[in-house]
């Protein structure tokens, strides 16, 4: 029995990997500035920034910093989704926890949203890219979930042992 999610998790979890690894870069380089920021704290250009955006000195290498974190926090989850997603993109088994687990992410993309939101800052696009690959990630997985629940519809009890050897067969294969 083929996943009916297989492709979709599939070329999700490589756009997540890969989106996942650039966010992460970007948070470093981010974290990078902040601290780059605080060293130069007393240079006149880098202090009218800061209080014509309505902060202070310590505010603004505090925003920068909030931002960096998150960014790379949710970089990391958005990686580990993606390699998740490539490896059981074929088992059924899996499909429920993948599910899950791009729930917590889409949740995650959203809280940093709307901090992002909330604090004035640019960084709201990643966010909302990540939110979007949630959502096309979370329904390959769904599909997968479903490729199960249709296959349990289809057949009667006699076959519900032979079905749950098969698959128990089939993931046995794909973790050796």
């Amino acid at each position: 029995m083929e996943p009916k999610g297989k492709a979709l998790l599939k070329g999700a979890g490589i756009i997540f990997l890969i989106w996942g690894i650039l966010i992460t870069i970007f948070g470093v380089v981010l974290f990078s500035t902040a601290t780059m920021l605080q060293q130069l704290g007393d240079s006149h250009e880098i202090q009218q920034i800061a209080t014509e955006g309505g902060l202070t000195m310590e505010g603004l290498v505090h925003t920068v910093n909030m931002m960096s974190v998150s960014l790379i926090a949710n970089g990391a989850c958005i990686v580990i989704l993606g390699i998740l997603g490539i490896i059981f993109c074929k088992s059924i088994g899996k499909a429920r926890f993948l599910r899950f687990l791009s729930i917590l992410v889409i949740v995650f993309s959203a809280v940093n949203l709307g901090m992002s939101i909330l604090y004035g800052l640019t960084a709201m696009i990643p966010h909302m890219v990540s939110i979007v690959l949630g959502i096309v990630y979370f329904i390959g997985a769904d599909r997968n979930v479903k490729t199960v629940n249709l296959a349990l519809e289809d057949i009667d009890a006699e076959d519900a042992g032979i079905l749950v050897e098969e698959v128990q067969k089939k993931e046995t294969e794909e973790d050796v």
